[in-house]
């Protein structure tokens, strides 16, 4: 299974490589956005369906390979500890935010397997935001532009950068749950028909 995915993954850099030359402009767009971010997430999310058999210890040492690698990658690219300058090979993921993201994951899966039970409240907020990810990680778009306008008009000092991320995410979540709400709302009506 896992030789797989990293045959995919391998697979998918080789072809990133030979198609675009290490310019990302010249990849046709098609392919762009279909292959070269289908696979690199399409692997990560295979490999996260094997969670619920991986032992803890066994996330721990994807954890410490991923971020070990990544580390590794960001340095040989010469912009360790600068990764701001790695900021090109984001999206479509690379090899580095492969790595990077495969560790994050596995550590929060490790870390997670040893939590207590959360208090009922707290675990459907948790529900929610995971089942509404991909419309919160959406609407984060525009809601970054509204508090990026917000932080340059008014002067946070400091706290400039936690400001812009807390209205980012407050705008994310409540355009989201707005969304749901309507189109729950007309699916009623729909049904009611």
């Amino acid at each position: 299974y896992f030789s797989i995915l990293l045959g995919a993954y391998a697979l998918h850099e080789g072809l990133w490589a030979l198609l675009s030359g290490g310019d990302p402009l010249a990849v046709w767009d098609g392919i762009e956005y279909t292959v070269f971010y289908a696979v690199p997430y399409g692997c990560l999310f295979g490999l996260g369906l094997r969670w619920p058999g991986m032992s803890r210890t066994a996330a721990f040492v994807w954890a410490a390979a991923g971020l070990s690698v990544a580390t590794l990658i960001l340095a040989a690219m010469g912009t360790w500890p600068n990764t701001t300058l790695a900021a090109v090979h984001k999206y479509p993921p690379h090899l580095a935010y492969f790595w990077y993201g495969l560790g994050m994951s596995h550590l929060v899966y490790g870390l997670g397997q040893r939590l207590p039970r959360l208090p009922e409240r707290i675990e459907k907020i948790i529900t929610w935001i995971s089942a509404s990810s991909l419309w919160i990680y959406l609407w984060h778009i525009p809601g970054l532009q509204v508090a990026r306008k917000i932080v340059s008009h008014v002067h946070f000092g400091e706290w400039s950068f936690l400001v812009m991320w807390t209205l980012t995410a407050a705008f994310a979540m409540t355009v989201t749950l707005l969304q749901q709400g309507v189109v729950q709302e007309l699916v009623q009506r729909a049904r009611e028909e």
